[in-house]
């Protein structure tokens, strides 16, 4: 059975747990490494938990490796627990930086004060564009996005299904550059089913999916996420929202993700890092994983095919999901994504800088 505390109390546990972070980050960075490659400074809106948010502070984690890096944040932020140590939180632009990489919607006076310190202005993208019928996964307007790009010097999005985004900008730099995830180890298989998402998002499709588990042999279906008015059954057990990768991923052997609007959803990877089978609808965000052994596509609205498309995957032999496993180190593990963001941040800085120089010399 799981406990639910009232909102007030959970509200104010996440205050305390951010602020204890940020605190624990500010005086693990009382004296910063210099000579580092790169100085830059993250900035994200502060409006809460979304996987948008997580995946730029993963970039963030992933460039504190070989750059100094900064998150401008206050002491309240929910997204303080996912910034590594080796990130410096600030609540100030108290110095100049080679870079700042922001969401649409940062403060203009952010913006305005470390580009007139020299920053080369990143934007970076990971909402995918709005569907026929106006649904949309990312929350910001039109009008905040058009702002925004007036001050950038490139654009990083993370996948082709962005492009409508760039069609009446079509001069600004830009380089896609997919998200990356850590590895998920996971040790024992069975014949469980799971979906990781969002279920009170109607554009999730949760339901679908959990229609077609139950018509397949799996023996337990496993649904990570928020929810509401939900009761587990003997096969299907909701678990709500959780951090720990390895216990969601480690509870399921097959992933089905039915979702009618996503760009790169980060449980994918994180399913392949396991080397765990994924059942896909068609959406043509996926295209990258087409012809890859372990990923299977099948049409939402027939759940005979989806859950024929899930037998298939919880039958399919150690060998695939290994060479999953394989996928995700040549394409989303952090030495292959931070290879491409170090070569993309160098690519920026010379731009500006003959930029710069045209003008000087004109």
């Amino acid at each position: 059975m799981t406990i639910r505390l009232p909102w007030r109390v959970q509200n104010l546990a996440d205050k305390i747990i951010s602020a204890c972070h940020y605190y624990a980050n500010r005086r693990a960075n009382e004296r910063r490494p210099a000579g580092r490659e790169f100085k830059i400074l993250f900035c994200v809106p502060f409006y809460g938990y979304t996987g948008g948010a997580f995946a730029v502070l993963s970039a963030a984690n992933l460039l504190a490796e070989s750059c100094q890096v900064s998150f401008l944040t206050k002491a309240s932020n929910v997204m303080n627990r996912y910034v590594s140590r080796k990130v410096r939180m600030v609540d100030g632009v108290a110095e100049p930086y080679d870079f700042c990489v922001i969401e649409s919607g940062v403060d203009e006076a952010v913006i305005s004060r470390v580009k007139r310190d020299g920053a080369c202005i990143i934007l970076t993208m990971h909402g995918a564009p709005a569907t026929a019928d106006g649904a949309k996964n990312y929350g910001y307007s039109d009008e905040q996005i058009a702002d925004t790009l007036k001050a950038v010097d490139s654009i990083q999005y993370v996948s082709d299904v962005q492009s409508p985004f760039f069609q009446n900008i079509a001069a600004i730099h830009r380089r896609k550059i997919p998200n990356y995830v850590l590895p998920v180890r996971k040790t024992r298989r069975g014949r469980a089913v799971g979906l990781v998402c969002d279920t009170t998002l109607s554009h999730k499709n949760a339901d679908a999916g959990i229609a077609a588990a139950e018509l397949s042999s799996a023996g337990r279906i496993e649904i990570w996420g928020r929810y509401h008015n939900r009761r587990s059954t003997a096969r299907i057990r909701w678990n709500g929202f959780s951090s720990n990768k390895a216990r969601i991923y480690g509870s399921f052997d097959v992933l089905v993700h039915l979702s009618r609007l996503e760009n790169q959803p980060l449980v994918i990877l994180e399913a392949i890092s396991a080397g765990i089978p994924c059942v896909l609808a068609p959406l043509s965000a996926y295209d990258g994983f087409r012809g890859v052994e372990g990923i299977y596509f099948a049409q939402s609205d027939d759940p005979a095919a989806v859950a024929r498309a899930i037998d298939q995957a919880l039958d399919c032999p150690q060998e695939t999901r290994d060479g999953l496993v394989r996928f995700w180190d040549a394409n989303f593990s952090p030495d292959a994504v931070l290879a491409q963001w170090l070569g993309y941040l160098k690519e920026v800085r010379k731009r500006k800088e003959q930029g710069v120089q045209t003008a000087l010399s004109s």
